[in-house]
């Protein structure tokens, strides 16, 4: 039996998610990391951008991302990234690096959650 077609796709196409999750964000004086969905080489990931907000030295900012499904679970993955003063730093997540992440196969929306971000 075949999938019917899409209506959240241009394209129609039965075996892509629906419209794309919510942008999560997390923000401290420090830094600030903004995560997306995104297409990888083909495969489903989360973009998440890291920003040097305050301060002359650089800083390692560790966060938690969350993609939270439309069927109430939620895939998590962990991640810390060194960013120097001013810069922004682009972090790539797959699914494979998220607990339950293939358990989630229709995303609705992302979170940053327990953003730190400590001197380096």
């Amino acid at each position: 039996m075949q999938n019917p077609p899409n209506p959240d796709r241009p394209d129609g196409d039965p075996n892509a998610l629906g419209s794309p999750p919510t942008p999560g964000v997390a923000a401290s004086r420090e830094a600030r990391v903004t995560c997306q969905a995104i297409t990888y080489e083909g495969a489903p990931a989360i973009s998440c951008a890291v920003t040097h907000r305050q301060g002359f030295g650089a800083l390692n900012a560790c966060w938690d991302t969350v993609v939270h499904c439309q069927d109430g679970g939620a895939a998590r993955a962990h991640r810390c990234q060194p960013v120097a003063a001013g810069a922004t730093e682009t972090v790539v997540m797959l699914k494979a690096e998220f607990a339950h992440g293939n358990e989630c196969t229709i995303p609705s929306r992302i979170t940053v959650e327990g953003l730190s971000a400590l001197a380096r």
